[in-house]
């Protein structure tokens, strides 16, 4: 099968995601009720991968937009669900040095510019993170953090304001003790200090009139979904720029068919509610109707230097792991027979598995190629 087959192109879905996607020029929807359903950090992701989709629509690999470095394996909470629990206890927890400063000489070669520090362990527990953060920083890319929120140190909070553009930070919860139940940190008091990290970077945001966004995430299950206005409205009274509700499906206490109707209800109402702060929300999560867009534009790089092309899958690198990228040259490596087979022999229904926003994505791209 071609990747020109495999993807396809299909503009089914083109008036709903015109309604709902209203970041381009001609776009003219301002009510609240019809605001764009992806976030700031979405929007960007969108925006970087957009220009290349006509290259992918034609059957070949581009050069890819972004990259998701895990920096670390090693996280110090334990929270329901997590698809990276599984790595937490992996040698060679720690990317090094030298090796990210490979890294970084492979993603230029890459032509990538945006690098999203996320997923496999807590990034920031990672000791080198400001060493990291100063290297990208100074070499120019534009950078995205994910993170639990526990452990900014006054370096790495000035790292975040001076030359981050994206922060987005898993809140869950509205009090300790819902907190406690699905994040499971080794000591009580740790959404104290997250509420406390978070007012603290946006009161230096707002001294230093920085460009950084910052978003709190929300993984839903039965502990915290009667607390959803709660942490809606603690958000908005913190400063941030919005929040995004998503669907925790590997929770131990996943929420139910009905359940699932009532939030999307309440959901629908903060954002009418709330406006002008950002509320977002999905919660049933969609199928893609053929292959993945995303595969042949964002790459996933591990704290050993396995590169993946989707972050669902890295607890089986024997089947989708196309290569290190710290031992082998990044042509070979990105644009490599290797590559492409992972590409081609993607099967659609494991995605359908997965809580992935990439379904959403790859709508949208469908509809892109044919603009």
């Amino acid at each position: 099968m071609k990747i020109r087959d495999y993807l396809g192109i299909d503009s089914e879905k083109e008036a709903e995601l015109k309604k709902v996607v209203t970041f381009f020029p001609e776009s003219n929807i301002h009510k609240p009720n019809q605001k764009e359903m992806f976030s700031p950090f979405e929007k960007a992701v969108i925006e970087r991968i957009f220009p290349r989709t006509k290259e992918i629509s034609k059957g070949t690999i581009p050069y890819p937009a972004i990259a998701g470095v895990y920096l670390s394996y090693t996280c110090n909470h334990n929270c329901s669900g997590c698809p990276c629990g599984h790595n937490h206890k992996r040698e060679n927890a720690f990317m090094g040095l030298n090796g990210f400063s490979k890294l970084l000489n492979a993603l230029h070669f890459l032509r990538v510019k945006f690098i999203d520090l996320s997923g496999g362990g807590e990034p920031t527990l990672h000791p080198e993170f400001s060493k990291f953060a100063q290297m990208c920083i100074k070499e120019k890319f534009e950078l995205s953090l994910l993170t639990n929120g526990t452990s900014f140190d006054p370096k790495i909070v000035d790292f975040l304001i001076e030359g981050f553009s994206f922060l987005r930070v898993n809140l869950d919860a509205s009090n300790d003790g819902v907190y406690d139940r699905i994040h499971h940190p080794p000591t009580q008091g740790e959404f104290r200090k997250v509420l406390g990290n978070l007012e603290r970077i946006v009161s230096q945001r707002e001294r230093k009139k920085s460009d950084l966004v910052v978003g709190a995430r929300v993984r839903l299950c039965q502990t915290n979904m009667n607390f959803i206005e709660e942490m809606t409205c603690l958000a908005k009274d913190m400063g941030l720029d919005y929040i995004q509700f998503r669907v925790n499906q590997n929770a131990f206490d996943p929420l139910l068919s009905e359940q699932k109707r009532e939030v999307y209800k309440l959901i629908k109402e903060l954002k009418n509610s709330y406006h002008p702060f950002e509320v977002y929300g999905e919660i049933e999560t969609g199928k893609s109707g053929r292959g993945c867009w995303l595969s042949p534009l964002h790459l996933i790089i591990d704290p050993v230097g396995d590169v993946y092309p989707c972050p669902h899958f890295v607890q089986h690198p024997e089947i989708i792991s196309f290569g290190n990228i710290l031992a082998w040259p990044a042509d070979r490596l990105w644009f490599g027979p290797v590559h492409r087979r992972v590409v081609e022999q993607w099967k659609k229904n494991d995605c359908h598995l997965k809580d992935c926003r990439g379904h959403t994505y790859n709508d949208f791209m469908r509809l892109s190629a044919g603009r």
